[in-house]
């Protein structure tokens, strides 16, 4: 044993003999594997659902009011509660779970792991989208920050069940940060693209990349913008102006889709998959 024998020298030693690598990666399927249970994390919109997260419309629904319609939107709601229900009628909840049940069989039917949102509360009624309060990216997920009233809190929910299933929280979004997972999708393994609108600014999605980054990930960010019409004589439904509204994933996962099993489409597009969805997406935000 060399002459310095303190106890500081001792620790300091060990701490160095002992030390883990940086290397390989979090993401890396071994590392996650080894230490985290299994190879957690997506990559792509389009592969092959091996698990899913889900919840069962329960006692939240009860916050809608069948006399709070709001005949000049064509919604349920109150404002100054916070909530709202985009319907023509009340739904029933017992339908609701009925119809929820049999997709959840239908999925284990298919061999696919169904995980379940617990400790949803405060009337917080879009709780069953969970696609929106977390991105799960390489080796575990982000969780968002809602920019909806009626969905601010899903996040506490979200990250005790991830924290329960053993899922890695690689960010959770904070500051002046706001987004919702339904405006992020992949495009493919290196490319993933968010969409900025109501309820998704540029400062969440800044800090998205900063995970992705890490990851060799190019995240593309552009704005869907637009305008919303109302119907009339004289003034055809403008679908495409709803797109600073509607979720990113509406606009792309479907072309994503087209392009991982129809070349053709491609090809129809001119140009590389990453440059046809950001031009259909984009045309989609400001034309009309």
């Amino acid at each position: 044993m060399p002459g310095d024998s303190s106890p500081t020298w001792i620790y300091n030693q060990t701490v160095k003999m002992f030390a883990a690598g940086a290397s390989p990666a979090f993401e890396d399927t071994g590392e996650l594997e080894a230490h985290w249970g299994r190879a957690w994390g997506v990559d792509n919109d389009v592969g092959r659902m091996r698990a899913v997260l889900v919840h069962r419309p329960g006692p939240e629904m009860d916050v809608i009011d069948p006399t709070k319609r709001i005949e000049s939107i064509g919604s349920y709601g109150d404002v100054e509660a916070g909530w709202y229900f985009q319907s023509d009628t009340v739904p029933k909840i017992s339908e609701m779970q009925a119809q929820h049940d049999a997709l959840v069989a239908a999925l284990r039917a298919e061999g696919v792991e169904v995980y379940e949102v617990e400790g949803v509360t405060g009337g917080r009624l879009k709780s069953c989208y969970t696609r929106d309060p977390l991105i799960m990216v390489k080796g575990g997920a982000i969780v968002c920050r809602m920019g909806a009233r009626i969905r601010r809190g899903e996040e506490l929910a979200i990250t005790r069940t991830l924290a329960r299933i053993g899922i890695p929280i690689l960010r959770t979004l904070s500051g002046l940060a706001l987004m919702e997972g339904g405006s992020f999708a992949w495009i493919n393994s290196r490319t993933a693209v968010i969409g900025c609108g109501v309820r998704v600014k540029r400062e969440g999605a800044a800090q998205i990349g900063e995970v992705l980054q890490r990851q060799g990930v190019e995240l593309i960010v552009i704005d869907l913008v637009g305008r919303a019409m109302r119907p009339g004589p004289d003034r055809p439904v403008r679908w495409f102006g709803y797109a600073a509204l509607v979720p990113l994933v509406t606009w792309v996962t479907y072309l994503v889709a087209a392009f991982a099993i129809a070349g053709p489409v491609q090809r129809q597009f001119q140009g590389s998959a990453n440059e046809c969805v950001i031009r259909f997406v984009g045309n989609a935000g400001g034309g009309d």
